[in-house]
């Protein structure tokens, strides 16, 4: 019987790929466990890649998408695909740390729905920065009733990163069998966000989950693949709109709920970090007003939606480019990092 299938989709990363292969089978835990590579039609040496490691090992499967069905559609593939009790979805550039898949295997024996896991970030050479936050207060080993709103909430109130949301596709090990149950939505489809949806769904089923603190994969940060061809703008349009319509598709019903979602959002999105985003070159600032459009639907105060709309638009912080860049004036930077670091880990 499979008890674990680690699934990997992925585009067009061939060099980042034998890392996180290298980081599984080290670990010799062949027993119950397979590895899934979803390709999503790369044009790279990804098949290469991946044909050199099944020579070697038996459980891996590799499988290509003959058209790019987006992340998405390569993600449920992913699921399809997947024979294992438990799914566990990783990002192509990330790494596992040793003895990670041994500890997950002790876990599941336990039989809840889902369990989330601890994060170490890494710089893009995956040398270690540090460990990454997503819930402060919440107990190592707390087990959440999402059938229970006011558990849902406390949950909710405790997270300070798009990480505590699920945002990070590798942080969850789920049912299979469960996330199978689960109808898509027209809306959600496409936002690049279907591993939260997938996740949040779980209410629906009266799932439980547990809190595990120990970290488990090692996440590569400045890799971000929207960033590199838009912008950071557009990436952080992207959250805020994927997160709204799932907190709306999920939580229509549950008036509580999702006003702590969206509030978790707003938290670590905090109205200090949003300034010195006008600040960036021209090409950045080119998303901005679809940017506040998506901004402005979530709890911030009327004030601050009052100055978004006029006043950043119509005057823009040119200068703080260049003061920011002043030694005695580094302070100002502080607030765009925190932003970096709750929604990326950099």
């Amino acid at each position: 019987m499979t008890e674990l299938s680690i699934c990997i989709p992925t585009c067009n990363r061939a060099e980042y790929l034998p890392v996180m292969l290298d980081s599984i089978f080290k670990q010799a835990v062949f027993d119950g466990v397979e590895v899934i590579v979803s390709d999503n039609n790369s044009y790279d040496d990804t098949a290469r890649v991946v044909k050199e490691y099944q020579a070697l090992y038996k459980n891996l499967f590799y499988y290509k998408n003959d058209i790019n069905v987006g992340f998405d559609r390569n993600v449920l593939n992913c699921i399809s695909r997947a024979k294992g009790k438990y799914c566990w979805i990783l990002g192509d550039d990330d790494t596992l740390l040793p003895g990670s898949i041994g500890f997950v295997k002790h876990h599941i024996k336990s039989g809840y729905d889902f369990y989330t896991c601890g994060l170490n970030l890494c710089d893009k050479k995956m040398r270690y920065l540090d460990y990454w936050a997503l819930t402060r207060g919440v107990k190592d080993g707390k087990i959440v009733h999402m059938a229970s709103d006011a558990e849902l909430v406390r949950y909710l109130k405790a997270v300070v990163s798009n990480g505590g949301l699920f945002g990070y596709i590798g942080s969850c090990i789920f049912s299979r069998s469960l996330a199978l149950k689960v109808k898509g939505s027209q809306r959600v489809s496409g936002l690049n966000w279907i591993h939260v949806y997938l996740i949040w769904s779980f209410k629906n089923f009266n799932a439980k989950f547990k809190v595990l603190k120990r970290p488990l994969v090692n996440l590569r940060t400045q890799n971000d693949t929207l960033i590199r061809e838009r912008s950071l703008i557009y990436r952080l349009t992207a959250e805020l709109k994927g997160l709204y319509i799932i907190a709306e598709e999920l939580f229509r019903n549950q008036p509580k709920v999702k006003n702590a979602f969206l509030g978790a959002v707003k938290r670590y999105m905090a109205p200090s970090s949003i300034p010195p985003l006008f600040a960036l070159n021209k090409n950045e600032r080119k998303d901005w007003p679809e940017f506040c459009g998506w901004l402005c639907k979530y709890p911030y105060s009327k004030s601050f939606k009052k100055r978004l709309n006029s006043r950043w638009r119509v005057n823009p912080m040119y200068f703080v480019r260049l003061v920011v860049n002043m030694p005695a004036l580094s302070f100002l930077k502080r607030p765009l990092k925190k932003l970096k670091n709750a929604v990326f880990g950099v």
